[in-house]
């Protein structure tokens, strides 16, 4: 190959291994391979076409608290639900506007969502503590900090922690290797596939 080695990975613990790297991150610590660049084979097929991803979304996902105080639940008054202080904080998220975008013709939307709640220690007992996990994917061309300060101010009376960041990406359509690929996927698939950007993160 002119290009110099190619390495052919098949991997398992393609998502995470229990060590916390998935499997190309290990195989690249492992072997001490220098990568800078990658193409990421993961089949991207849309209503049975295979189409080639040439951007995908970001994530910006926190995990949120809101603390009260535990009472019997036949005194309600001596305590303070947290469930009922995430609520309030919850209602508050649902008030920023989604986002809408077209990119090289990809209809793309994008809005917080709180994916996962938990509260309370038992059905007698009111809730000293509630936590839930909030998300939102990124729209390539969005940026990340501006979305930060459009939801914090709303997470007011709770503690939180960002869990995951990741900005999206998106590569010109007019990259060499963009074609490069492309023809090689109309000479084995027998069509020349469209190009698809997602607010979904690949494997990359």
């Amino acid at each position: 190959c002119r290009f110099g080695k190619l390495h052919v990975l098949l991997s398992n613990y393609e998502e995470k291994r229990k060590d916390g790297m998935n499997g190309t991150e290990f195989f690249l610590k492992k072997n001490k391979i220098p990568a800078k660049n990658g193409i990421v084979i993961e089949p991207s097929v849309f209503q049975g076409v295979f189409t080639l991803r040439i951007g995908c979304g970001g994530r910006l996902a926190y995990e949120v608290k809101t603390t009260g105080k535990e009472a019997h639940s036949s005194v309600p008054s001596k305590g303070i639900n947290a469930i009922y202080k995430m609520q309030e904080v919850i209602q508050s998220i649902r008030s920023i506007k989604p986002a809408k975008a077209a990119v090289h013709g990809n209809k793309l939307e994008a809005e917080f969502s709180v994916n996962k709640i938990s509260g309370g220690r038992a059905t007698n007992i009111i809730p000293g503590e509630c936590t839930a996990t909030v998300e939102r994917r990124i729209i390539p061309g969005e940026d990340i900090k501006k979305l930060r300060k459009r939801i914090e101010p709303k997470l007011k009376g709770s503690e939180y922690t960002i869990t995951r960041e990741q900005s999206p990406y998106l590569i010109d359509p007019k990259e060499k290797i963009v074609g490069s690929v492309r023809n090689i996927m109309k000479t084995v698939i027998g069509y020349e596939p469209k190009l698809k950007v997602t607010p979904a993160r690949t494997d990359s």
